[in-house]
Order: structure tokens, then C-alpha cells, then sequence
């Protein structure tokens, strides 16, 4: 049995050498076509995300500050469901904030860790009727009491 494994070792040893360019050429081959394999699994991926993002439309982020009171934060609300510009929009509370954070930093956790609900601020995730009035609701925004920056 020995005898058989070192027969097939010195063969194989002796045709590679006597094969050196076939050998090269088959093995440059499975490199690039793993290569085209694994870029195009990443162009997939991307274009995947890209396509979420691109479904979920427009957005502008109002966030509040920290010290803002709880009838700023109503004033805003009820701003946002009078707006014509705005199609829809979403209360993200302290607590909702650390739950996303924690989700959104799950791989780091030192920051999770230094984290608590109390530090991130109230927002309001608005969608504008077009892309177009993005620009408008955040400068309308901005201008508000309460406001820290509307992005």
C-alpha cells in the first residue's frame, strides 16, 4: 500500500514538473474564474442593498434635542401631520433609538456597551411626497423650536 501511494506521489510530482505551463494555466484558471465568481456574489449583494434603500424612498431625519419638551415634540407632530409635503411620517422614541442602535451595532460591543436610551435623542423619520421637496421640508424644519437639525 505504501509502495502504491509513493508510486502515485512520484507521478504526479514528475508530470507536473513535465507540465509546468498546463499546470500554471490550470490553476491561473480557477483563480480568476473564483475570482468572477466571488465579484459578482459581491455586486449582487450590493445591488441588493441598493435596491432596499432606493424602495424605501426619500427620507429626512428630524432630530430633536435632547432638552427638547414634550410639547415641542407635539408641536412638531402635529406640524408634520398638517404638512402637504409630507407623505407619511415616524415618532422614533429614546427607547426605539437604543433598541435600533444596539441592532445597528450588534458587531461592537464596547459601543453597545457605553450606550443607554437616555442618550439618544427623539426623531422623526419623514417621507416627502417627492424627492424634490426634501430640501424644503428640512429647511421648513430646521426653523422650528425644539429642532436640533432636520437632515
Amino acid at each position: 500500500m505504501l509502495t502504491r501511494l509513493s508510486y502515485f506521489a512520484r507521478e504526479t510530482v514528475i508530470s507536473l514538473r513535465r507540465n509546468l505551463l498546463m499546470t500554471i494555466a490550470g490553476v491561473l484558471t480557477v483563480a480568476v474564474s473564483l475570482s468572477l465568481v466571488g465579484a459578482a456574489l459581491l455586486l449582487k449583494q450590493s445591488a441588493a442593498q441598493a435596491s432596499a434603500q432606493w424602495q424605501q424612498g426619500t427620507r429626512v431625519i428630524v432630530w430633536m434635542q435632547p432638552t427638547a419638551s414634550q410639547s415641542e415634540i407635539d408641536d412638531i407632530r402635529s406640524a408634520l401631520e398638517k404638512d402637504r409635503d409630507v407623505k407619511s411620517f415616524k415618532f422614533i422614541s429614546k427607547q426605539d433609538a437604543f433598541t435600533e442602535a444596539k441592532q445597528l451595532f450588534r458587531g461592537n460591543p464596547d459601543l453597545v456597551r457605553n450606550l443607554d436610551a437616555n442618550s439618544l435623542p427623539t426623531s422623526f423619520r419623514v417621507a416627502p411626497i417627492s424627492a424634490e421637496l426634501t430640501d424644503t421640508v428640512k429647511d421648513q424644519y430646521n426653523a422650528k423650536p425644539g429642532v436640533d437639525v432636520a437632515q
